[in-house]
């Protein structure tokens, strides 16, 4: 029943240097913090990428590439590609010491794949295949000389970066040994050997954390594996130290490892729906059939099994239910009034997990009644013992013997009653926490035992669920999208769109609601979700009128497919059109004018108050923005006033269509339709333009229910302001190039 669960993925690496010895002298520059401008030449701008059957294939170096700079055991600088060459600053070099070189390539994210359930098993980090180049060392063949500040290398040499994330259940350590890009995991003893030429072995430590390790070729000058940090490094080549900063981060290889059940602690699975897994007998005691296989007492919160069970011996309390010291939310019962609000036992005060390990647990009352829900109990008699018997659907059961209780300093009721801890604090009754018990015929939860009782532990394992990333591509057309899947728990998913021609990026939404506006969305997995990535057109054409700002303006309407096309109309602060524009239809509001949610400077029209003090748009309620992509948003009411200062105003017909054309000393022009504005359930005034600024109306006189506009017909146009439910047109603006 022993589990383990690998997850090779892609995500963010922690990069490696190459340890030399270092010096017992170092230099007059060392010691002066002297800065150096060198340049590197890689050989004609190229990379050679070793790639299975001996095939090259060339890595073009781009604008930006950096390569990292190690010597004598420590990082001195970064160099930038500026195309032809490698260019930048070392700080502190020593003089002889060799110069280490060390380029990040690009990494393409690797699908997901669990790799066995056994205790040692092995994976293959492809690390030298064209789909995942890694990493390129050069090796030691140019040392630092004080004048000289050019230098050349080869970088042939690949490296895999490896980051291992350990969730130990076992006691024992975890081994890592490698050799090339071949990595076998051993949870079951601490003990290795080393191998051939080319082999070295990690040692983890006990314990939960993240294990950095660089894999070297066999190649390579260094022969075998090197381990970084959080550790003991053993075997034929020097440890690589990590360069700690995060500047340093880079796409590369993460392997998930669970560790199996340790300490011998069998467990069922009941096939219950949570995927709970439950032991198969109680903390203290050696299988559930042993002769007085009762194991320990436990007092709520208590790790350690005792000689008398009461108020006073309770650790928790100061000597009474009244003087609670830990796990009270109800000043009544709390030590001077104390409360923590703590409701669930943490970690340190769960007998389970400290007498059996991290990934032992006692259950919830909710998983408790899960088991009584999904179960047919039945009293029944194992090897003597009397107890319960829960046998699942499956045809698993689960056993638990009738233990009795410490109320004092003595057991009572062993072989007839049952009293089980759940790690659930009684809410309202903070004296009493939450068991499972049996007696008189009856069972169930129970919220009425004091929590210095000495009740029975039965632990539980939470293995790891699988949950479903699903992604759509809002439109079809408008890009694709790397990531999607099934990921185990409590791993990270980290989603990529990527735009096709003609179109951007715009968002990644779920229920409705923006989770994010960035290409790359990282999250850790602890349920299905479903996430849109929303795409715009990109083609939006836009005029230059060289107004003093350099703001470009767009050629149409949002939602028009043409200058003289009305397009969409929004209440302000909306982002998508609707039927009706009425308050009681307004986004912001509780139904009235007095009633607002968001952008209110005044408590007199805040809903009971209610004040935020946001006087312009944010993005994700701007309707330009959220319909043609970040890099379009509303004008400002100082930008509709820039356009008609440093413009000439006419009234015109364009196409048949009424409106006014703004005509700047460039000779450029911007139309605006007289498209009307819609009030209630219509569309009326089309004799007029009405269009919507981002800026609430602030100005003396004025009030958080309106907004600012302009409006113009044939005979004016102007800055007004309006009740901001009204829906107007969106003309849309954009930063200069």
């Amino acid at each position: 029943m022993k589990k383990l669960g690998f997850i090779l993925m892609a995500c963010a690496l922690i990069f490696g240097t190459t340890q030399c010895k270092k010096n017992d002298e170092t230099n007059s520059s060392e010691n002066s913090g002297e800065s150096v401008f060198i340049t590197l030449n890689v050989g004609g701008g190229t990379r050679a990428e070793v790639v299975p059957e001996d095939d090259i294939a060339p890595v073009y170096y781009a604008e930006g590439d950096m390569i990292h700079v190690v010597s004598d055991g420590k990082y001195i600088g970064t160099l930038t590609y500026n195309g032809s060459d490698f260019t930048g600053n070392i700080t502190n070099p020593t003089e002889g010491q060799p110069l280490h070189f060390y380029f990040l390539g690009n990494v393409t994210p690797s699908e997901t794949l669990v790799v066995g359930e056994t205790s040692t098993c092995s994976i293959v980090i492809s690390d030298q295949t064209i789909s995942h180049p890694v990493v390129s060392y050069a090796p030691s063949n140019q040392s630092y000389s004080e004048g000289t500040t050019n230098y050349t290398a080869t970088l042939l040499n690949k490296c895999a970066l490896v980051k291992f994330n350990v969730t130990t259940v076992s006691e024992n350590a975890t081994c890592i040994t490698g050799m090339n890009n071949k990595v076998t995991v051993d949870f079951e003893t601490n003990e290795f050997e080393y191998g051939q030429e080319g082999e070295g072995v990690i040692t983890l430590s006990v314990g939960n954390g993240e294990k950095w390790v660089i894999l070297l070729p066999q190649d390579a000058v260094d022969e075998g594996i090197a381990y970084s940090v959080d550790g003991v490094y053993s075997g034929i080549r020097g440890a690589v130290p990590v360069i700690l900063d995060n500047d340093y981060l880079t796409t590369g290889i993460e392997v998930e490892i669970t560790t199996p059940n340790g300490n011998n602690h069998d467990f069922v699975d009941l096939g219950l729906p949570s995927g709970t897994l439950w032991a198969t007998c109680n903390v203290g005691a050696d299988s559930p059939q042993a002769a007085f296989g009762y194991g320990y007492y436990f007092a709520w919160g208590e790790t350690q099994p005792k000689n008398t069970y009461n108020w006073s011996t309770y650790q928790y309390c100061n000597g009474s239910y009244n003087t609670l010291t830990k796990y009270c939310n109800d000043f009544n019962f709390g030590y001077n009034g104390f409360t923590d609000n703590l409701t669930t036992l943490l970690p340190e005060d769960d007998a389970a997990t400290i007498n059996w390990g991290a990934n032992w647990r006692m259950p919830t009352m909710e998983e408790w009644q899960e088991l009584i829900d999904n179960t047919t109990v039945t009293w029944t008699t194992q090897n003597g013992l009397e107890g319960k018997l829960f046998t699942a659907s499956n045809g698993n059961s689960l056993f638990l013997p009738a233990a009795g209780r410490y109320d004092g300093s003595s057991l009572t009721d062993f072989g007839s009653e049952m009293h089980y801890w759940s790690s659930s604090l009684r809410t309202d009754y903070p004296r009493s926490a939450w068991s499972f018990y049996y007696l008189w015929s009856d069972y169930g939860m129970s919220g009425l035992s004091a929590r210095y009782f000495g009740f029975s532990v039965r632990p539980v394992l939470s293995m790891p669920r699988n949950y479903n990333i699903n992604v759509i591509v809002n439109p079809t057309e408008g890009g694709l999208v790397n990531g999607g899947g099934t990921y185990q728990e409590g791993t990270n998913c980290m989603l990529t769109a990527i735009a096709t021609e003609g179109y951007v990026f715009h968002n990644w939404m779920e229920n409705g609601e923006v989770v994010s506006t960035e290409t790359t969305y990282s999250f850790m997995v602890n349920e299905n979700r479903t996430l849109v990535a929303n795409f715009v057109e990109s083609d939006y054409d836009y005029v230059d009128l060289g107004l003093p700002s350099g703001l470009l303006w767009a050629t149409r309407n949002v939602g028009a497919d043409a200058p003289e096309d009305y397009g969409d109309y929004f209440a302000w602060g909306e982002t998508t059109p609707k039927v009706t524009y009425e308050w009681n239809t307004y986004q912001y509001c509780m139904g009235s004018e007095y009633t607002l949610i968001k952008y209110c400077y005044s408590s007199i029209y805040g809903y009971n108050g209610f004040t935020d003090n946001l006087t312009t748009l944010l993005p994700e309620d701007d309707a330009a923005t959220a319909n043609w992509g970040n890099d379009w948003r509303m004008p400002t009411n100082d930008e509709w006033a820039e356009l008609c200062q440093n413009t000439t105003c006419t009234w015109t017909t364009q196409n048949g269509v009424n409106g006014r054309l703004f005509t700047a000393s460039n000779g450029n022009s911007l139309f605006l339709p007289a498209a009307g504005w819609c009030w209630g359930s219509g569309l009326t005034d089309t004799d007029r333009g009405h269009y919507w600024s981002s800026s609430l109306a602030t100005y003396i006189g004025s009030h958080p229910t309106a907004a600012c506009m302009i409006v113009f017909r044939s005979d004016y146009y102007r800055e007004e302001r309006t009740s901001r439910f009204a829906g107007l047109c969106i003309r849309a603006v954009r930063s200069a190039l």
